[in-house]
């Protein structure tokens, strides 16, 4: 057993003559039990077994949206990628992740889940959807948030309470998107079809330097200029 010289130490530990200090995995203190008048090995041995399992882990959430078109219009169905990255020098036992949002008009498939462990150093890997409401108002600007997440309820360890269990910190993630109408993309002569036409639209709106038009914005990248229209030519084409 080690032996600790530092008063300040034994002060914030509330250190007594025949303490039994427990720490956990990150070097901070769990509790400390006093075996002057006899040892509980049962005892001992729960309190290292919620130290092995519950020891809080740093965690870096990151959350991806899974498909290409991006299209964020109401009803719409989008996958989502989560990576729980540990970057504990320990494993992460029941470690996760859990998502809210800024809007009651999304929907997640799975709010929150767990690895049964996530070894150190490495990411654990999930997927889950979102749904966008039917009563989405388009222009709205929807945030999803990722933070990390324990297998149950998180409260405060006190006085060796070996049944608690604390959340794991670290970074969390956020990704962002506005609500689109349900028009077809390319579609800005709003003829419910993508033809030459169009292309003449945007090609016009480029030209006489007029406002933003979102349908007209095949690539997404918020202007309208040339590479829209080889997007929409390489639509009709093929």
């Amino acid at each position: 057993m080690p032996l600790v010289v530092d008063s300040s130490t034994w002060i914030n530990w509330n250190a007594e003559q025949r303490d039994l200090i427990f720490l956990d995995k990150n070097g901070n203190f769990f509790c400390n039990i006093n075996i002057t008048s006899g040892f509980d090995e049962q005892d001992i041995v729960d309190k290292i077994s919620h130290l092995y399992w519950n020891t809080t882990a740093n965690l870096d959430i990151q959350v991806n949206f899974n498909d290409s078109d991006n299209i964020f219009i109401p009803g719409s169905i989008h996958p989502l990628n989560i990576s729980v990255i540990n970057n504990s020098l320990f494993d992460a036992h029941y470690a996760g992740y859990l998502l809210s949002s800024n809007s009651t008009n999304i929907q997640f498939v799975n709010t929150a889940n767990w690895f049964y462990v996530v070894p150190e150093n490495t990411i654990g890997v999930d997927n889950t959807n979102i749904i966008i409401g039917d009563n989405a108002s388009v222009g709205e600007e929807i945030i999803i948030y990722a933070e990390p997440n324990h297998i149950n309820d998180c409260e405060d360890c006190e006085d060796c309470e070996i049944n608690c269990n604390e959340c794991h910190i670290g970074g969390n993630s956020q990704i962002s998107f506005s609500i689109t109408s349900n028009q077809l993309i390319g579609d800005v002569n709003l003829d419910n079809s993508l033809n030459v036409l169009d292309v003449v639209v945007i090609v016009n709106l480029i030209l006489n330097e007029e406002n933003y038009n979102e349908l007209a914005d095949m690539n997404s990248d918020g202007s309208i200029n040339v590479q829209d229209i080889i997007v929409l030519i390489n639509i009709i084409l093929n």
